[in-house]
Order: structure tokens, then C-alpha cells, then sequence
């Protein structure tokens, strides 16, 4: 099983960049200090913040950029994160997995442009919403993919970093 991560109210967009990649991402939008470090001990989960008052923990990681790229950069670097990831497979909003469901139970519940043009699609079971790979998730994957060169690139060169204590196998995944 791979790494989860929780993420506290000052990096939505970076869950939901990590949800993106397949990544188990809860996001604690009203949690603060010691409820959010609880709450990741006892989901098994990294707590990502901005917040350094809260590295009192190891399952802490500092997320020092106010941009999500530049914050989804650092969390591939820091936990080696390499690309088995499922790319839409979880719910952006809710983090839950995705079922895939038939054309015809999306009918009438997408638009008519998008269920002529779309075969295949994905329904969260826990919020409902409907998923299709239309262009807004081609254009997702290719900034994913990009992101994920970059990191592959620096990894070839011997620029990779190691986040103190932990070997790239413990932040495979």
C-alpha cells in the first residue's frame, strides 16, 4: 500500500492535484494543530502543511510554496513519489475511488454534448459526480506528466532529494 497523505485548509489545490495522480489525499479544511496531527496518526497518513509550528511530528512535511505546482513538486521530490499512480481514479472532491459506470447510467445526468461524445465513465459513490476524459482531463495529464518528467529528469542527473530519516523505498509508491 502506498503513502496517504492528509493535507490541512492551506493546500486544497494540492489535493486535489495528489487525488489526481490516484494518490489517497484526505483534506482537512477546518482541522488545526494538534487535531490534524491526530488525525493523521491515526489514518496512517502524512500530514502536509504550511504551517512549521506543526513539525513537532515525522509524519510532518513542510510544503513551503503558496504555488500548487511548485507544492506538488515538492511532495514528488520529497517522497519519491514515482509514477504507478492510478491518474483518475479518486474523487477530486471527496478523495473516494472511482467506480466506472456504463454510458447509460450517465443518461441524463451529463450534458448532451459529453454523453455523444464520450463512451466511457466514472462515478464517485460517495458524492455522486460524474467523471469523462474530456479535455480538461487530457490537459490535467499532460501538467501531471510534465511534473513527473521533471522529477524523473532531476532524479537521471543525481539532483534528487531525500527528506531526512526516511529511504526513497519508504516513500515509494
Amino acid at each position: 500500500m502506498g503513502v496517504k497523505f492528509l493535507c490541512d485548509a492551506m493546500l486544497g489545490k494540492l489535493a486535489r492535484y495528489l487525488r489526481l495522480m490516484g494518490l489517497d489525499t484526505e483534506y482537512d479544511k477546518d482541522g488545526s494543530g494538534k487535531g490534524l496531527l491526530l488525525s493523521a496518526r491515526s489514518e496512517n497518513r502524512i500530514l502536509l502543511t504550511r504551517n512549521r509550528r506543526l513539525l513537532v511530528d515525522k509524519a510532518v512535511f513542510l510544503v513551503n510554496s503558496e504555488r500548487p505546482e511548485e507544492q506538488l513538486r515538492s511532495v514528488i521530490a520529497g517522497f519519491r513519489l514515482r509514477c504507478k499512480a492510478k491518474f483518475f481514479s479518486r474523487c477530486l472532491v471527496c478523495n473516494r475511488e472511482l467506480v466506472p459506470v456504463s454510458k447509460d447510467e450517465v443518461a441524463g445526468r451529463v450534458p448532451y454534448y459529453t454523453y455523444k461524445h464520450f463512451d466511457r465513465y466514472s462515478l464517485c459513490p460517495q458524492c455522486q459526480r460524474i467523471y469523462w476524459a474530456g479535455s480538461h482531463h487530457h490537459n490535467m495529464k499532460k501538467r501531471i506528466d510534465r511534473i513527473l518528467k521533471e522529477r524523473r529528469d532531476r532524479d537521471a542527473k543525481g539532483l534528487g532529494r531525500r527528506v531526512k530519516g526516511e529511504s526513497s523505498e519508504d516513500r515509494s509508491s
